[in-house]
């Protein structure tokens, strides 16, 4: 039996997490599923994950600002993917230059981003 990809995935709609859950668990990721950054800071922090997908909109604090809090806590930091139905160029190019791998708008295009999760 082949080990499951361990990824940890902050994602505030039950909808879309419960849906993201399903089909990455089909992809073959073991997924810790966090419903706002404070959980999931506590979590990236004591566990290993090869990779991280994280909403920008978040109950508690943005996307963005836990990115920053992870990158001054961890380094290296997992490859991080950002998924959000508010997207901007700006916000996009900010990540992008903090070292997140993607910044990707809802509706997802699935193929796409298991794609660039597997990149």
């Amino acid at each position: 039996m082949t080990a499951r990809i361990p990824l940890c995935l902050i994602e505030d709609d039950t909808i879309m997490g419960e849906s993201l859950v399903e089909r990455l668990h089909l992809e073959g990721y073991e997924v810790c599923w966090c419903q706002n950054a404070n959980e999931a800071l506590e979590t990236i922090t004591a566990r290993d994950f090869a990779a991280i997908v994280s909403d920008i909109r978040l109950p508690d604090m943005s996307g963005e600002a836990l990115f920053r809090c992870l990158s001054e806590r961890m380094n290296p930091l997992p490859p991080t993917l950002f998924i959000t139905a508010y997207g901007s160029i700006d916000q996009a190019v900010t990540l992008l230059r903090m070292g997140a791998r993607d910044y990707l708008t809802k509706p997802l295009d699935i193929a796409g981003f298991l794609a660039k999760l597997r990149d």
